[in-house]
């Protein structure tokens, strides 16, 4: 098992998109993958379509998506989303500050 650093309400946040901005097929699954290169982290969330919603939001969501990367992310972080065949595909790549993972294990340890 490993231990991954997640910015707090990404994946919450992204979820919610998913719903806003296109309808779930029936009877399909959300699908979250994570994996680690290094200190690098990637959290892809896979998300089937059966079709998209012309929905007008003023990008809110997405603005706190990169708002807490930046926050708690060395710089570099990736974030794509995108419709793939009948999936939508969001991804963060990223390597979490090591002063926040230092300060989380001291907590953690206390």
């Amino acid at each position: 098992t490993q231990t991954f650093m997640v910015p707090s309400a990404i994946i919450h946040s992204q979820i919610e998109h998913c719903f806003t901005h296109n309808r779930i097929a029936q009877n399909k699954h959300l699908t979250l993958k994570a994996s680690k290169k290094g200190k690098r982290l990637c959290i892809e969330l896979l998300t089937p379509m059966a079709s998209v919603i012309d929905h007008q939001g003023l990008g809110i969501g997405e603005a706190y998506i990169r708002a807490k990367l930046n926050e708690v992310c060395e710089q570099g972080w990736e974030l794509t989303s995108a419709e793939n065949n009948s999936l939508w595909v969001t991804r963060y790549s990223y390597t979490p500050k090591i002063n926040l993972i230092k300060a989380k294990e001291k907590a953690i340890s206390l």
